[in-house]
């Protein structure tokens, strides 16, 4: 059983004063219980176990730090790579890779305005009767920086997934299909280098080459709990077709494939990024004192 001792560890009773809880701990710790036994701590606690906002459209945003409020844990998934594309008869291009992760308490004053980005997904490579590409870089996700829509500065940052690569070689049949690669996912230009919880996402996966035909899937984006708890990637095609898209946030898209004609081949766009800003919790009144947490078996 999962004790609330565990779940808060510096949880203290004050009466009827304010009392503030580590949401970072619950955050944290919230996957190891069943949906019960968080609806239990939530009704025991008297209040939501999430507090703050998540910005899940690609763009520039500000937040202004709440009064009382020293540090917030940043949770920052990076876009997920586009597939490549491919402009060849017999041909399947690779998946791109998913989006990066980086969960860390920042120091915040109150009062003070905060910059943050959340990054597009990469998008899909071209292909058909267009010059064939690699599909596009997924965008990073930053907290903290100095200058709208720059990194420099930034204090969080998940790096996107790199795109599948393209596909300009032609095969010369259904036993002689030819592939390119998918993005290989990385964590390299994540920030803090310390401290932080880091996971890169998955790598895209490779176009098959002989007799199969199968494009590259998207890689998975990563996730509070590991490198493929973001977005899922998009399914790879066995059969011609353009490639699908990645799932937010961070999931890859998959690759193009091209059997016979011009219209088919371009890469599927990668999912966006994501970011959350999550504030300690603030409660009032007396916690009703319990031992365990029901359905934490």
């Amino acid at each position: 059983m999962t004790t609330i001792a565990r779940l808060l560890p510096s949880f203290t009773q004050t009466g009827s004063s304010l009392v503030t809880l580590p949401v970072f701990s619950l955050r944290r710790w919230a996957g190891a219980l069943s949906t019960a036994g968080v609806a239990t701590a939530m009704a025991v606690l008297g209040a939501s176990l999430a507090q703050g906002q998540t910005y899940s459209t690609p763009g520039n945003y500000t937040w202004t730090c709440p009064a009382g409020v020293t540090s917030v844990q940043v949770e920052a998934w990076g876009g997920g790579g586009g597939g490549g594309g491919v402009n060849q008869n017999y041909a399947e291009a690779g998946g791109g890779a998913g989006g990066s992760f980086v969960s860390y308490v920042a120091s915040v004053t109150p009062g003070n305005v905060y910059q943050l980005t959340v990054g597009a997904g990469g998008t899909g490579g071209a292909g058909g009767t267009a010059t064939a590409t690699n599909g596009g870089q997924g965008g990073s996700s930053y907290f903290g920086n100095s200058t709208a829509g720059s990194p420099t500065g930034a204090v969080v940052l998940a790096v996107g997934g790199p795109g599948g690569l393209l596909n300009s070689t032609a095969g010369t049949g259904t036993t002689h299909w030819s592939g390119s690669n998918g993005g290989t996912a990385t964590s390299s230009g994540d920030l803090p280098g310390s401290g932080a919880i880091v996971y890169p996402g998955t790598s895209g996966g490779n176009a098959g080459t002989g007799s199969n035909e199968t494009s590259g899937a998207g890689g998975a984006g990563a996730g509070l709990t590991g490198s493929a708890n973001g977005g899922a990637g998009g399914a790879a095609l066995t059969s011609a077709g353009n490639g699908n898209a990645g799932t937010a946030p961070g999931g890859g898209g998959s690759g193009g494939l091209q059997k016979t004609g011009t219209s088919n081949g371009t890469g599927g766009a990668g999912g966006s990024g994501q970011l959350a800003i999550i504030t300690p919790i603030f409660v009032t009144g007396t916690p009703t004192p319990v031992s365990t947490i029901p359905g934490t078996a």
